[in-house]
Parts: structure tokens; sequence; C-alpha cells
């Protein structure tokens, strides 16, 4: 990938991260309830009460920073299919239809006007 694809999709992970963190953050979002469970979780696997705190909310920031990332390149993987699409539409286009040529003059008989004139 190029690096403006790269940026891109660097810049599309960030705004989606930052839209999840502030879901997660918002009132009667369920985060207080996920921290509960995984701290109780590290505190059954030995942490600390602290640690185990410390510990769900790590997780909780690396999930939303996963999912930020695969909305990110979900975002350029669209785009990507967008330019393909119509890539292809105008590719058609211009292989397909016929390019329209000046109709060819119809030449000129000597005499040809004499004759009519004559009525020969």
């Amino acid at each position: 990938m190029g690096p403006s694809v790269t940026h891109f999709i660097g810049t599309r992970t960030t705004i989606h991260y930052a839209n999840l963190a502030a879901e997660a953050g918002a009132d009667h979002s369920g985060f207080d309830l996920l921290v509960g469970a995984l701290t109780r979780r590290y505190v059954a696997q030995g942490l600390a009460v602290t640690q185990a705190r410390a510990q769900a909310v790590q997780t909780i920031i690396q999930d939303l920073r996963r999912q930020g990332r695969v909305l990110g390149i979900n975002d350029v993987a669209g785009v990507l299919r967008l330019v393909i699409v119509l890539g292809a539409a105008v590719a058609s286009l211009i292989l397909l239809v016929p390019a329209r040529r000046p109709a060819a003059a119809p030449a000129a008989v000597p005499g040809g006007q004499a004759e009519m004139a004559t009525g020969a």
C-alpha cells in the first residue's frame, strides 16, 4: 500500500476510535458493567483489584483501537471498490461505444450537375 492509503487508513482509524471511545464513555453504555466483569475475571486469575481494573480498562482500550482499525480499513476498501467500479464504467464507455466518425462527403462526379441541368 502506498503512503496515502496508509495515511487514509490511519486517519479513518483515529476517527472511528474517537467515536467508539465517546460511545463507550456515554451514559448507559454498559462500560461500567464491562469493566466490572473484566475486573472480576482478572481478579479470579490472581491480580489485585487495582491491577485487575487497570487491566480491564486497558483491554477495553485495545479492543476499541482494534475495532477502529477494522472500521478504517473497511472505509478504505469501500472507497477502493467505488474507484474500481467507476473506473470499469468509464473504461467500458470508452472501449464499447464506437467512436463517431464524420460522414464521408459524397464524391463529386465531374459534369454531374451539368447533366442534371440539361435533363440527361
